[in-house]
């Protein structure tokens, strides 16, 4: 599961619960991402029973893939303090693009296929091990390996993107496997902790880009 964990109020229904939302066309968007994806595994021979539902909320994880499907943030309706955090990221960097752009570009786009890939390592029974550093990095290099295919200009592009945000997030201080799985649970709540090390997961994903085969990862 990706996490970026908020804790500032969000829209609810009468019962307390965060609501879901009615947005056919953000639904119609992932559904083309999340189906073009599974045609693709299909493709190289690796079946997808149970394709994730679509579910449109803000939710404290932002995005997510579990039991009840993947789960999909939409900015218009998100926060005022997660859209002051991006805001002030992007406004720090010197490559001209806004906090919804990066957010649309990361949470609608490049980790609906990240989510998808915890969904690969569900079917495959991997999705908890050997370590959550590992977890969410082999996730980000499913991502790498298919957006490579699918939209190269696109993926270099949002790399670029990450890379400068990279520089403005309050660096932790360590970025090792070790140091990460050692302390990622106490830190749930930290934005620049966990902001921090899901994009350098994404840099570090990237580096193995030339070697990176979706076919790879699909393997019993």
């Amino acid at each position: 599961m990706f996490a970026f964990l908020f804790l500032s109020s969000r829209r609810k229904d009468e019962t307390g619960n965060i609501t879901s939302e009615n947005n056919p066309a953000l639904t119609a968007k992932i559904t083309l991402i999340r189906d073009a994806f599974t045609a693709k595994l299909n493709s190289l021979g690796f079946q997808t029973p149970n394709t994730p539902k679509i579910i449109i909320k803000n939710t404290p994880a932002i995005i997510s893939y579990g039991p009840e499907g993947l789960t999909i943030p939409n900015w218009e309706t998100l926060g005022t303090e997660e859209k002051n955090t991006f805001n002030s990221w992007a406004s720090q960097t010197d490559k001209g693009f806004t906090g919804e752009a990066f957010f649309k570009k990361s949470f609608n786009w490049f980790f609906v296929v990240h989510e998808l890939g915890h969904y690969v390592q569900n079917l495959k029974g991997t999705e908890n091990g050997p370590s959550q550093y590992q977890t969410e990095l082999t996730a980000n290099k499913i991502a790498i390996a298919y957006w490579k295919e699918q939209d190269l200009d696109g993926l270099n592009a949002y790399m670029d993107w990450v890379n400068a945000i990279l520089n403005v997030i309050p660096q932790p201080n360590g970025t090792s496997q070790e140091y990460y799985n050692a302390h990622y649970i106490a830190e749930t709540a930290n934005i620049n902790f966990n902001g921090y090390f899901q994009f350098y997961f994404v840099q570090q994903a990237y580096l193995d880009i030339e070697t990176l085969k979706l076919s790879d990862f699909l393997q019993p």
